[in-house]
């Protein structure tokens, strides 16, 4: 995500990557541990923030 002033809706980046998740615990501290690998690059197409301000994009997978 872009830098933008709080209470703004976030901007995302153009381009991303699609993460695999493979493996996933909970500490002593009720902290979630994520360990995940990139998996393929896509371009963000098109997005629109929704009034709850929750981010929806369309994607275009890129070619390894």
């Amino acid at each position: 995500m872009k830098s933008h002033p709080p209470g703004d809706p976030s901007v995302p980046e153009t381009v991303g990557c699609v993460a695999e998740i493979f493996e996933c615990d909970v500490d002593q501290f009720s902290l979630l541990l994520v360990q995940a690998r990139g998996t393929q690059r896509f371009r963000l197409v098109d997005h629109r923030v929704e009034p709850s301000n929750l981010l929806i994009g369309e994607i275009k997978m890129r070619s390894r």
